[in-house]
């Protein structure tokens, strides 16, 4: 029996609780409301708690409904022509003076020597392409070192060809006489 009447004061206070406080259905474009502050007092033994009011929920504007379009987005900007480069400028006819003497020279090991050739380019416009027999460079410099492995001090026959970016070539082969790694006696 003692049972049965906690369970009927219960039942009573669920429903004063609910009567006091009925829920509200939240609207479904606001978002949820922001908790209260924590109460300081603390509840008496025996005494019920004081009711509290809900607060006040500010009611947003609906959001406005997004359709989905099926019309393809055409763009508003076209690019317009483009622009053909132009060669650089040139600075006169190509050419470079056809080498007669090595400028540097270095024993390397097995009879190898390493050569260094400077040439100097007039005329055209850099960038400019270096060719040595087999070997290319790229280079924007106007003297420009040629680097390379001779076997001996043989005479050497090579050929450079020089192109310059405003479609120039120029072309020389050269011929360097035997001895030319002679070491000065001290």
């Amino acid at each position: 029996m003692r049972l049965k009447r906690i369970a009927v004061a219960v039942s009573f206070l669920t429903v004063a609780v609910l009567a006091c406080n009925p829920p509200t259905p939240a609207p479904t474009d606001a978002p949820p409301p922001a908790p209260s502050p924590a109460s300081t007092e603390q509840a008496v033994p025996g005494e019920s708690p004081a009711p509290t009011e809900p607060s006040p929920t500010p009611e947003l504007p609906p959001l406005p409904s997004l359709t989905p379009t099926t019309e393809p987005v055409v763009p508003t900007n076209t690019p317009g022509p483009t622009a053909t480069p132009s060669p650089p400028p040139s600075a006169g006819p190509l050419d470079f003076p056809q080498p007669t003497e090595v400028d540097a020279w270095e024993p390397q090991a097995e009879g190898q020597n390493r050569v260094t050739i400077i040439i100097h380019i007039g005329g055209g416009a850099p960038p400019f392409t270096v060719h040595h027999d087999l070997d290319v460079w790229e280079t924007w410099e106007r003297d420009f070192p040629i680097v390379f492995n001779a076997r001996g001090c043989g005479a050497m026959v090579h050929t450079i060809t020089v192109e310059s970016a405003d479609g120039q070539t120029a072309v020389h082969p050269y011929w360097i006489p035997a001895p030319w790694c002679i070491t000065p006696e001290p």
